[in-house]
């Protein structure tokens, strides 16, 4: 749901394919974890490595799945995803797609994306209420 304070929305992120795929990575990177050793006795460098590798995914992964969303100010559009982040003016939009294929960088984890190219390139986002987030931007419809 959008959040209105201050001329600020805030809008979460659609949760469809890429957010699934990344739950599953997520859980993949617990195999280390519950894989049995052979030798519980010595301790080895490579279970320990794998073991730290897979907490790192697993935490950027999380991260992701619960910190993607966008933020429309007065001027400029915040974008999120995890660690990644995006500063976009709205002047700078040149165009937005909703339908066609996506080939630039994504911001979103639904399956069902919005192309905002802009002077910079181009970005996809996956905003739950679409139609509330292209109004926002200045673009009714695309």
């Amino acid at each position: 749901m959008s959040e209105t304070s201050d001329n600020v929305r805030s809008f979460r992120s659609e949760f469809g394919f890429q957010g699934m795929v990344l739950v599953m990575l997520s859980f993949t990177q617990a195999l280390p974890w519950v894989i049995p050793l052979d030798n519980l006795l010595t301790w080895s460098w490579w279970p320990a490595l794998m073991r730290t590798v897979s907490a790192l995914l697993c935490s950027l992964i999380v991260w992701t799945l619960l910190d993607t969303g966008y933020r429309v100010g007065s001027n400029v559009l915040h974008l999120r995803m995890g660690p990644l982040r995006k500063r976009i003016t709205l002047d700078s939009i040149t165009g937005v797609r909703t339908q066609g294929p996506v080939r630039c960088q994504h911001f979103g984890l639904g399956s069902v994306l919005i192309q905002i190219d802009h002077d910079g390139g181009s970005v996809a986002v996956s905003p739950r209420e679409p139609d509330t987030f292209l109004a926002a931007i200045g673009h009714a419809h695309a």
